[in-house]
């Protein structure tokens, strides 16, 4: 039986999403606080194969704007390109 080996390098495609959370420590009266957390998925196991030294890269687009920093930040600090 053929043993498998793992891939040389992964390419992950999907998108990413915020899981968002009260923070009820900065919350004040009349307004809401929230903590976005990065996620989806694709983005965890991007995450995940990079940080076990698989090379791995996102292919997708992200916004300019707070969101779209936030997970590109996410994703290139875990080692994903």
């Amino acid at each position: 039986m053929a043993r498998l080996q793992a891939p040389s390098n992964v390419t992950v495609l999907g998108e990413c999403v915020a899981d968002a959370f009260t923070d009820l420590a900065r919350s004040g009266p009349g307004e809401l606080a929230l903590r976005a957390l990065p996620g989806g998925g694709p983005a965890n196991t991007a995450v995940a194969l990079a940080r076990l030294g698989t090379p791995t890269r996102s292919l997708g687009r992200f916004s300019t704007d707070a969101f779209g920093t936030l997970f590109r930040a996410r994703l290139s600090d875990s080692g994903v390109t």
